[in-house]
């Protein structure tokens, strides 16, 4: 076996690139672990080298056996071994074509779905960074876990309160009303009325707890995803639809309710409702029986209309977030609709996706109906039961009025977690599609944050660019083809080409905004890659195509990079941007409110 280590790592380059992470010099790597090209390779060998190149570029990865048809759409990209041994890049694929890309290849190529079977060594090697799940929500809630577990105590006392109206029912008709001792009836009642004051004040005190608690956590958890969301690298966002973005972060909310919510109390209601089927057995075992003998329905009930139920709210999610894309686009692009009288058409566009919307939510809010009406009708069902049998054990002397009494409204308090556990049921699978759909964002690499112990350097302008090679898309041409250029420190130049020909191009890699495809970027002899990003664009002054303005005054939006400037300094900004004359021309500039 020949060794294939070379192709390996170029593969393992490209998908770090393609991450939007730094890629890794692979000749550096190979001279500093003394790759030796002269011995076969082992799969054992091959893992070690992958090892050593994650811990150089601070990226993990595996190497594992996997067919390809179990290969998903979530995986991709990826690098495959061959046949031969060799590693290729495997960028996309469908059920007809593949895109995939040679390691001695600069261009990748398209291929037919049995070519890719064909050429299959088993065998993948994938970046793996971490992958979000419900964990992320862990640390806030851990966090705030004193009032939480107030909150889990004021509900056990409730339902410990709620336990006492049933007993005392039980008491009032078979001793009170039987015996006619008003004088007990009336220490009852004064009992049974400071319970309910207690009962008041303790669900008071819970949900004031509680709405506090989760306000916090929401202000963290939405800090948290924001903070992710702005360190997300350039090309994410330039993929994807403004509108489609917002949906996903809309979606914390979604899984925030559900992890907060009602699982929180329902989970000490579920674990109570044991505490009430004791009591029930002592008071009636058959009876009790005859209540047990509900809870599978409730399991089936929720397992037959999960797999409908989640198709159903991935689709409304779809459409939700196609009706935000095209409302954001459209309110952005009013200027365009306005000029070419595509009022109609835009009309005529949103009314259909409102119509689909509106249908899927009408097959949702119809699976939810239908399966919380079947929870009712088992409860009810259980209800009448216990009142049938339980009328004819009174009637046999084996029951008395007061413990039937008693029964029915603890096996109501029993089976009302049950009902909601129904709907619980329901609001997991929106908050696993909520899941899927925020892991769009929470999953993927961030741009590297500022490394204390990376040059700082004082930078003077010297700019070379070396054999640059660099394109949008691994399915696009290169927008840069080994792109040589140099630009001393104070030299004034001007790019000139027709659009699309990597004007813009050369700014945003020289921001770090993209990273090279091949080549090197070196500022006064550093290669940028080793700067930091927000210590680099910080250097650099940029004056974009189309400026964008923010919602707030003249004087914050020149000067959102530095809030602590003077007016002095904010007026000299503006001179030197040529925008000092319009500024003064309006009313109350600069502190207009844009």
């Amino acid at each position: 076996m020949e060794n294939h280590v070379h192709s390996a790592l170029i593969c393992a380059s490209r998908l770090i690139r393609l991450a939007g992470l730094n890629p890794m010099d692979i000749e550096t790597f190979s001279q500093k672990v003394a790759i030796d090209t002269s011995v076969k390779t082992t799969l054992a060998s091959l893992q070690r080298y992958i090892v050593q190149f994650s811990q150089t570029a601070s990226v993990r990865f595996k190497i594992r056996k996997q067919a390809l048809e179990k290969i998903r759409q979530e995986q991709l990209p990826l690098a495959f071994r061959d046949r031969q041994g060799n590693f290729i890049l495997l960028a996309r694929m469908n059920e007809q074509q593949v895109l995939l890309q040679y390691a001695d290849d600069k261009k990748p190529q398209m291929l037919s779905y049995q070519s890719l079977a064909d050429m299959w060594g088993g065998m993948i090697l994938c970046c793996s960074h971490s992958r979000f799940d419900i964990r992320w929500f862990i640390p806030p809630l851990r966090r705030h876990r004193k009032p939480l577990m107030q909150v889990l105590l004021l509900s056990l006392l409730l339902q410990f309160l709620a336990l006492i109206s049933p007993l005392f029912f039980q008491v009032i008709m078979d001793k009170v009303l039987v015996h006619h001792a008003l004088t007990t009836l009336e220490v009852l009642i004064f009992i049974l009325v400071i319970v309910g004051v207690y009962e008041v004040i303790l669900k008071g005190l819970r949900e004031y707890i509680f709405t506090h608690t989760t306000t916090r956590v929401d202000i963290l958890l939405g800090g948290k995803l924001f903070q992710h969301l702005i360190r997300l690298p350039l090309s994410y966002f330039k993929q994807r639809h403004v509108g489609n973005i917002v949906a996903r972060v809309r979606e914390l909310d979604n899984i925030r309710d559900f992890i907060t919510g009602s699982a929180l109390t329902l989970c000490v209601d579920v674990v109570f409702t044991l505490v009430l089927f004791i009591v029930m057995w002592c008071i009636s075992p058959l009876l009790t029986l005859i209540i047990l003998s509900t809870l599978p329905f409730y399991l089936l009930l929720a397992v037959m209309t999960t797999r409908p139920l989640q198709k159903k709210v991935e689709a409304l999610c779809g459409f939700a977030a196609q009706n935000g894309a095209f409302l954001t686009e459209t309110v952005s692009g009013v200027e365009t609709v306005k000029s070419l009288a595509l009022e109609p058409r835009m009309r005529q566009r949103w009314e259909s996706q409102t119509r689909d919307f509106a249908q899927a939510n009408f097959q949702v809010q119809n699976l939810q109906n239908l399966s919380s009406q079947a929870a009712q009708l088992l409860q009810k069902v259980a209800g009448a039961l216990v009142i049938v049998i339980g009328a004819y054990h009174v009637m046999s002397v084996q029951l008395s009025i007061g413990q039937l009494i008693a029964f029915n409204m603890l096996a109501l308090q029993a089976l009302m977690p049950m009902s909601k556990l129904v709907d619980l049921w329901q609001q997991s699978i929106r908050a696993q599609v909520g899941l899927k759909l925020i892991s769009d964002i929470l999953s993927l690499p961030v741009e590297p944050e500022a490394d204390p112990a990376a040059p700082h350097p004082a930078i003077s302008g010297n700019i070379l660019l070396k054999n640059v090679a660099f394109r949008y898309r691994p399915d696009l041409d290169p927008v840069l083809h080994d792109l040589n250029l140099s630009i001393r420190a104070g030299e004034h130049i001007g790019l000139v080409g027709p659009s699309g020909s990597g004007k813009s191009t050369v700014a945003r890699l020289l921001q770090r905004l993209y990273n090279t495809e091949q080549g090197v970027i070196t500022i006064d002899g550093y290669p940028i890659n080793h700067l930091s990003p927000e210590y680099l664009r910080r250097q650099v002054g940029v004056v974009m195509q189309e400026s964008y303005l923010f919602n707030r005054t003249v004087r914050e939006n020149i000067a959102h990079s530095r809030p602590t400037a003077t007016l002095t300094e904010v007026v000299n900004a503006a001179s030197l941007a040529g925008a000092n004359a319009f500024i003064l021309a309006l009313r109350e500039s600069p502190d207009l409110n844009f």
